[in-house]
């Protein structure tokens, strides 16, 4: 999982030894893994990929797109996103960030005074 040091190791039960037979045993596994889809060539390679983290994105906005905007918005953008975004949604990898992160990010800051 993103954020974690250590793989935890997820155990399924399929059932009792009496109840299947190895070869029962290893295609009933083997559709739980077709239905998590956890058996393609897209897992594998995102899994072997290091997390994009929001940090990372909006360095490469930063440096990419940033000089490309009006000078107000080069001026300001990097010091609200330093200001607001990187201390909450920094370390975060990209597929993390949902809605309810969000959500809670602006609670935060709503709690600190700022209107949102």
């Amino acid at each position: 999982m993103p954020g974690e040091l250590k793989r935890q190791r997820r155990a399924v039960v399929l059932g009792f030894k009496r109840e299947l037979t190895k070869p029962e045993a290893k295609l009933k596994l083997l559709t739980i893994i077709t239905a998590e889809v956890v058996n393609s060539p897209e897992h594998l390679e995102r899994s072997l990929k290091p997390l994009k983290t929001f940090s990372d994105v909006a360095d490469a906005w930063e440096s990419k797109r940033l000089p490309q905007l009006k000078e107000s918005t080069r001026y300001m953008a990097p010091k609200l996103i330093a200001k607001y975004l990187r201390p909450f949604f920094g370390h975060m990898a990209v597929i993390e960030i949902k809605t309810g992160n969000v959500n809670d990010w602006i609670s935060g800051l709503q709690k600190q005074g700022l209107g949102v």
